[in-house]
């Protein structure tokens, strides 16, 4: 039985797509995509959690408000492109004007390290 200590992490993944492109793909016969009953149960737990604390509706709601305030910001700094994202998960463009839309990876370099 696999022992659980709290520095170790339970990875849990999904894939889901159709019975074709699944029996098309040669690394399903491994144990790789296997879940053990503990790995189960660990996952179950995790997604309860998230529903009751509504992690989810928390994501949705932050990433309006920072795709929101990015978009404020854009209008004052001319560096920012597009700005888009769906909940958490949010892009800018960082470009040398807006007008030309041309990439600017040396500032957005500085920029992420500042």
């Amino acid at each position: 039985m696999n022992e659980v200590h709290n520095n170790e992490s339970m990875p849990i993944g999904a894939v889901i797509t159709s019975r074709k492109i699944a029996e098309s793909l040669n690394c399903l016969d491994d144990n790789r995509y296997m879940c053990d009953p503990v790995t189960a149960v660990v996952g179950q737990a995790v997604l309860n959690i998230m529903e009751k604390e509504q992690c989810q509706l928390n994501a949705l709601t932050m990433g309006r408000l920072l795709v929101d305030r990015l978009t404020q910001l854009q209008r004052i700094h001319p560096n920012i492109g597009q700005v888009r994202g769906i909940g958490l998960m949010v892009g800018v463009d960082i470009v040398w004007c807006q007008e030309s839309r041309r990439p600017a990876p040396e500032l957005a370099e500085k920029i992420s390290y500042r």
